[in-house]
């Protein structure tokens, strides 16, 4: 009796550890902070990239990405997006920044250690880019 009772724990426990695996391209992104802006930039629509998206943006940049977050605020009547990119190391944030220099202006871009972020917007918010940058770089 003991005997089958040890069996039968060792089987739940084995099916337990094995049954909570999950393969490495299923595992969800990580949880990418929404970033915090000045007052009166209001938060609109904010999402984290789904894992498919992650993986498909990492092979683009050719850096492993942890995650993205895509946040758009609305600030004296316009709309601003911040994307908010997590890279694995040092060396994939500098392949992820290099990949974005080469389609997007500097000025729109920051890296802070594994972090970069992506202003985006049409030109009417040109003069609010300075503002989040240097909020940014104080986070």
């Amino acid at each position: 009796m003991m005997r089958s009772l040890l069996l039968a724990l060792c089987m739940l426990l084995s099916m337990g550890i094995i049954g909570g695996c999950e393969r490495a391209d299923e595992q969800p992104a990580v949880v990418v902070p929404t970033p915090k802006m000045p007052d009166g930039w209001k938060v609109v629509e904010d999402f984290l990239v789904s894992p498919t998206q992650l993986k498909e943006f990492s092979a683009r940049m050719n850096a492993d990405l942890h995650g993205i977050r895509n946040t758009s605020f609305e600030v004296e009547g316009l709309h601003i997006k911040v994307n908010t990119i997590i890279a694995a190391t040092a060396a994939d944030a500098e392949k992820a920044m290099s990949y974005m220099k080469g389609i997007k202006s500097e000025q729109a871009l920051l890296l802070r250690g594994l972090t970069i972020y992506e202003l985006v917007g049409t030109n009417e918010i040109n003069h609010l880019i300075p503002v989040a940058r240097q909020h940014l770089e104080t986070l």
